[in-house]
Order: structure tokens, then C-alpha cells, then sequence
């Protein structure tokens, strides 16, 4: 009987003697350290490099981001800079918000003031008046203030199916309500600015008769608020690491432009002469940036044509060529008919012209065919080039 089962290329010992089995198995695990190391170092590496590279690009997008709001203020306010910033960072404080995250919702409530006919200085208070409320709203309904901004903003617009979401009931009743109650007439007589100015209102006495007024100040500390303003920090950190690579980004995309536009050119140059080659009808190009690969379909399908446009002129020349022989045979004929009746026809041509020594010359058409017959030839050996393309 056998002392021992033999599997593979391992013996395992019946009565119990792992050790060889062991043995294998350890040595196997030391070959696999290093590679498994090395797999290991690259794996970290190459998520190292992803997420670097993620960053970098979430960098760039923030800091375009931050310049975009900025430059957005700056030419909402003008001169009025200063003050903006100021009502911002009064709200700011109170509320426990950052500043730039209120900075993008007072410039469009102002830009949109403006442009329903109020004037800077009523703007202005709209504006701080909005922010409060916004803040206000979005801490007690437990909302995110960019939410709660942009429901205050369709709301003031006249989309006032936003009602619920700010608390309030806006029927005809309460819009009428609150104009007579701040203008003395109803709300359709009311001009553009008023009528944002009572909406505004109307929002306001809600969150004052619920208890929302002040709730930003008291729920500085909330959660909703506190992840908010982290998310705005990040987002204002990867901003100023953005910029410097925003500029470096900015400057290749340029050069990358302006690259792309003289190589458009050259291509649309190649096109043109490639079109007189074949014979395109380039009337219905549009645009010179036509993708590569529609180009090159051209080209092929060209070729095709081209081909296909020999064989036709092959068959021509010999169908040419069988009707030079034809008016050759015919004139053979006519020179024989000729010299069978060269007196009556010398006679009659005489008295008709006058003269009396015309004779009509046989043209010799050997030249004629042996050039057709080169040409043939010739359009046979570019097709044959042709079709190896």
C-alpha cells in the first residue's frame, strides 16, 4: 500500500507530514511579495495620479468660477461696490453664512431689481431685505440657501406656484391684500418695481408671523448651514490653487486655438486642390472644419469616380476609334466610285464651280487611330494605378 497521494506536483504525506506541502507554500508567498509590493505601489500611484489630476481639474473649474462671480459684481455694482459688499457682510455675520456664498444671490436680486425700473438705492435695500428673508426661510424650512434663493427669485418674477416652498399663500387675494395695504391700489396697477417690493413683503410678514424670522442667526451652528459652508470653503481653497494653473491653462488653450485655426486653414487649402484634382463640387461646403473622416471618405469615394470615369473614357476612344474606321472605309469607297466616274464628275463639278482641275484629297486617318490607340493605352495603365489605391 502506498505511503503517499500523489496530486500534482505536490506529496502529501498520509500520516500526517505537512511539511513539504508547507514548505511550498511558503516559498510561494515569498515569490509573490515583491510583485505583489510592486502591484501594490503602482495601483497606489495611479489613484494617487487620479485623484491629483481630479483635483486639478476641480481646481481650475472653481478658480474660473470665483473670477466669473467677482467680475460679475463688480460690473452689477460699479461704484457701488463697496456698499454691496458691506450689506453682505453685515447679513454674513448675522447669519453665520459666508460671504460668498450670499455674494451670487444679492448680485442677481439686484441685477433683477435694476431691471424692473428701481433705482440704485432701492435696489440696494431689496437686495438686503431678499437675503435676510432667504436666509431666514432656508434655515427654517431646512432647505439649502441656494435652493431657497432660487425659489425666492422665481417668485419675485411672478412664477408664484414658488409659494409654498417660502411658506406663504400668494393668491389674487393676497396679492391685491398686500398692494393696497402698501400703495393703496391693487396689484395689477402696480408698476414692475412695486410689485417685486410687495412680493418681497408678503415674504417677509410669513416668516414673521411663523417664527421664521431670525432662524439663520439661531440656526447658525445647524448642520444644514455648517456642511454648506464647508462645501464653500473647499470650493474657495481649490479656487486660489486654481489660479495660478488657470493662467498656465488659459495661455496653452490660446496657443492650442490658435494652432487648430491654422491648421484648418492649411487643410482647407489641401481640400481645395485635392477638389481641382478630382474634380469636386465643392459648392456645398459649408465650413472648412469638416471632420477628417468625412474627408477621407471623399477621397475614396473620389478615386471610385475617378476610376469609374476612365473606364467610361477608355470605352469612348474605342468607340471613337471604330467610327474614325468606319468614315475610312466609307472614304476608300467614294475614292473608288470616284475613279469609275472621274470624267462626269470632273465634267459636273466644272460647270458648277467653274474650275476644272478640283479633285477631292483622301485624308489618311492611320495617324489618327494610332493616337487613340496611345491614349487608350494610357488611360488603361492610370486605371489599373488607380485601382491599387
Amino acid at each position: 500500500m502506498a505511503d503517499k497521494d500523489s496530486v500534482g506536483q505536490i506529496s502529501v504525506d498520509i500520516t500526517g507530514n505537512e511539511k513539504p506541502l508547507q514548505n511550498k507554500i511558503d516559498g510561494l508567498g515569498e515569490k509573490l511579495k515583491a510583485p505583489m509590493a510592486k502591484l501594490g505601489a503602482a495601483m497606489a500611484a495611479a489613484f494617487s495620479a487620479a485623484a491629483l489630476i481630479k483635483f486639478g481639474k476641480e481646481s481650475i473649474e472653481s478658480a474660473a468660477k470665483v473670477n466669473a462671480a467677482n467680475s460679475q459684481m463688480t460690473q452689477t455694482f460699479g461704484e457701488l461696490e463697496a456698499k454691496a459688499r458691506s450689506v453682505i457682510q453685515s447679513i454674513s455675520k448675522e447669519s453665520g453664512i459666508m460671504e460668498t456664498r450670499l455674494q451670487g444671490v444679492g448680485t442677481s436680486i439686484y441685477a433683477f431689481a435694476k431691471t424692473s425700473g428701481m433705482d440704485s438705492a432701492s435696489a440696494m435695500t431689496l437686495m438686503q431685505d431678499a437675503l435676510q428673508a432667504t436666509a431666514d426661510s432656508a434655515a427654517y424650512y431646512d432647505r439649502s440657501l441656494e435652493e431657497t434663493a432660487e425659489s425666492l427669485k422665481s417668485f419675485l418674477k411672478g412664477n408664484y406656484a414658488n409659494d409654498a416652498a417660502l411658506g406663504i399663500s400668494c393668491t389674487e387675494t393676497t396679492r391685491n391684500a398686500a398692494a393696497n395695504k402698501l400703495y393703496g391700489k391693487s396689484f395689477k396697477d402696480l408698476s414692475e418695481a412695486q410689485k417685486q417690493l410687495t412680493l418681497l413683503q408678503m415674504v417677509k410678514d410669513a416668516n414673521k408671523l411663523s417664527g421664521a424670522m431670525g432662524q439663520a442667526a439661531r440656526e447658525a451652528d445647524g448642520w444644514e448651514n455648517v456642511t454648506g459652508n464647508l462645501k464653500e470653503a473647499w470650493s474657495q481653497f481649490q479656487a486660489v490653487i486654481g489660479q495660478p494653473i488657470l493662467k498656465a491653462a488659459t495661455a496653452i488653450v490660446k496657443k492650442l486655438t490658435a494652432a487648430l485655426q491654422q491648421l484648418t486653414v492649411y487643410a482647407k487649402s489641401a481640400t481645395q486642390a485635392m477638389a481641382k484634382l478630382f474634380g469636386w463640387d465643392m459648392s456645398d461646403v459649408s465650413s472648412a472644419g469638416a471632420a477628417a473622416s468625412d474627408s477621407m471618405s471623399g477621397v475614396s469615394d473620389s478615386a471610385d469616380d475617378s476610376t469609374d470615369s476612365i473606364k467610361a473614357t477608355t470605352k469612348a476612344a474605342e468607340k471613337l476609334k471604330k467610327t474614325v474606321a468606319g468614315f475610312d472605309q466609307l472614304n476608300i469607297l467614294s475614292s473608288e466610285k470616284d475613279d469609275s466616274s472621274e470624267d462626269s464628275s470632273s465634267q459636273s463639278a466644272a460647270s458648277d464651280s467653274g474650275a476644272s482641275d478640283v479633285t477631292m484629297p483622301v485624308p489618311d486617318t492611320s495617324k489618327t487611330e494610332a493616337a487613340i490607340d496611345k491614349v487608350g493605352k494610357k488611360l488603361d495603365g492610370l486605371k489599373e494605378k488607380l485601382k491599387k489605391l
